[in-house]
């Protein structure tokens, strides 16, 4: 166990995506409560302004932007403070300019520098590091961390604080009405739905029951994908495409639908940290990445070389899948709709 008592801040450096962010808000949360003492930095390498606006509710975390344009300056004032620092895991290779720029704000007396073993050769830069477990949940990843380097566990389950905002659904003319989010573009292409499949669901969604509506959100860039959607559905109002949304706007749509539909992407880990009733669709996703810590999230995957005709459920997951954390191929699409009829 560590003596954080000489230590004067924590910094947890981030990879710029929506759902390691919010692991690391559940990390940090657990450090304020163990500590409150503690300065808390998250650094990221981009989007700054977007993560600064999702942790509006949380007084005690603050984000430092670290890249290439700016060559870490932000993070000079700091350079002789004792820092404890940590470096998250990753399946491949941490750039190697982050590690040296952990290890350059970690250089002072009482300073400590943490990370995990990766497939690089400079994992002598850390003080102590770790091995990536990717057999359990990303979650559990950051409870263990937390208990090994001296913290105590005080959260168990992951939530986010987020301001109540009206304006968001009026200006999306979804107030007052029976609306569901469905996000079917992942960070990577392989993981998404094709757009086939999303007008195809999307269509036996609006015959099924007339009065649904439904905001297909999406980021900036998916464009090239969503023009053909909104090219389709341009005579039918029930159907708007929403696209680079602040972090408060997307949460407030989220909560006030009937169901959160995504497929395995930072978007649906918005969802999740919120509670909020989902279906997720683990196309191509990685096991330990899923959301099953929502309880009120139902998980569709289809098992790689499987034919038994089983969409859901960890059990089985853990009985059939050897042990593979890439174990997933796409989920038919009506497999999705069947199971989205079950929340109309």
């Amino acid at each position: 166990m560590n003596n954080f008592q000489s230590i004067k801040n924590l910094f947890f450096f981030q990879n710029g995506s929506i759902g390691d962010f919010l692991m690391t808000i559940f990390f940090m949360e657990n450090v304020h409560l163990s500590n409150p003492k503690l300065n808390l930095y998250i650094v990221v390498p981009r989007n700054k302004s977007f993560f600064k606006e999702m942790i509006i509710s949380y007084n005690y975390l603050n984000v430092v932007e670290a890249n290439k344009s700016n060559l870490g300056v932000p993070l000079v004032k700091f350079l002789f403070d004792s820092n404890y620092v940590v470096v998250p895991p990753t399946a491949g290779s941490i750039p190697l300019r982050v590690k040296i720029l952990a290890r350059i704000i970690s250089l002072m007396p009482r300073s400590f520098l943490v990370g995990f073993k990766d497939l690089s050769k400079f994992n002598f830069f850390y003080d102590k590091f770790f091995k990536f477990d990717t057999t359990i949940f990303y979650l559990d990843v950051m409870k263990n961390l937390l208990q090994e380097i001296g913290f105590s566990l005080k959260k168990n389950v992951p939530s986010l604080r987020y301001l109540p905002n009206l304006d968001c659904l009026e200006k999306f003319g979804v107030k007052d009405k029976k609306y569901l989010v469905f996000h079917p573009f992942g960070s990577v292409r392989k993981r998404s739905i094709n757009n086939k499949d999303i007008i195809w669901v999307l269509e036996n969604i609006l015959d099924l029951d007339e009065n649904t509506e439904i905001l297909l959100t999406a980021g900036n860039s998916d464009k090239d994908y969503t023009r053909e959607i909104e090219n389709y559905f341009l005579k039918d109002s029930r159907v708007k495409i929403v696209s680079g949304l602040n972090p408060n706007c997307l949460l407030n749509l989220i909560n006030n639908s009937i169901c959160f539909i995504g497929v395995d992407t930072g978007v649906t880990h918005l969802a999740s940290f919120i509670n909020k009733k989902s279906l997720v669709i683990a196309n191509n996703g990685t096991l330990n990445w899923l959301p099953y810590y929502n309880k009120n999230a139902t998980i569709l995957y289809k098992l790689r070389e499987s034919e038994d005709g089983i969409y859901s459920g960890l059990d089985h997951i853990v009985k059939n899948n050897r042990g593979e954390n890439k174990c997933f191929e796409i989920v038919p699409k009506e497999i999705i709709f069947d199971y989205i009829k079950k929340e109309l």
